[in-house]
């Protein structure tokens, strides 16, 4: 029997994300960020491809959506991942993102994810109708911020091991399109990443 989908936020976060159309939960980068600075390694990526695409880490962000009781964590190929803590969408780029939560069906009242530990990373329709869970991602998109390739996790965990008012570290370890793909991470909480007002602009 299929799970009732959560009422309204990670569902609606899935769906309305401008840059993947699919959705997504938490990781990690290198490299320098302006405004924040994130410091971490994807340790590895099988075939060096996520979703038969090459993909190489340069930044990463946490952006804590207290109003949607979620934090979503993206992992991008272009620095200053900040720069798209307000939601807007970079053209010509690729992102691999993991969205978590405390509680997947308390909509506005849930919280992000308030301490360390593991998440079980799902799909949309499979995530469980209360408590924690996790949703995870990968997209390409062009010139105009379309995904011109998308592919949702299939399984896998998110593990946290730090989760402070500065930012999110730990790994994750899950399954895209048929593929193997970990790592780790410890990236800021970008300083606007509570900001509604950037939703579906592409930068």
């Amino acid at each position: 029997m299929r799970a009732r989908r959560p009422s309204g936020r990670l569902a609606r976060e899935l769906h309305g994300h401008a840059s993947m159309k699919i959705f997504l939960a938490v990781v990690s980068a290198v490299g320098a960020l302006a405004g924040c600075t994130s410091s971490s390694e994807v340790t590895s990526i099988q075939g060096g491809t996520v979703a038969g695409v090459s993909f190489a880490v340069v930044d990463g962000a946490a952006m804590v959506r207290t109003s949607r009781g979620l934090t979503n964590i993206v992992l991008t190929d272009f620095a200053d991942a900040c720069a798209i803590a307000d939601e807007s969408s970079r053209p010509s780029s690729k992102q691999l993102t993991f969205l978590i939560s405390d509680d997947v069906g308390a909509g506005s009242t849930g919280t992000p994810p308030s301490k360390p530990g593991t998440y079980t990373v799902t799909s949309l329709a499979n995530l469980p109708a209360s408590g924690p869970g996790a949703e995870c991602g990968f997209a390409v998109l062009d010139a105009t911020c379309h995904a011109s390739t998308s592919a949702s996790c299939d399984s896998g965990t998110v593990t946290l091991s730090r989760v402070d008012a500065t930012g999110y570290a730990g790994t994750f370890d899950v399954v895209i399109a048929g593929a193997h793909v970990t790592g780790g991470f410890d990236v800021p909480s970008c300083s606007d990443g509570n900001s509604e007002s950037g939703f579906g602009t592409c930068q």
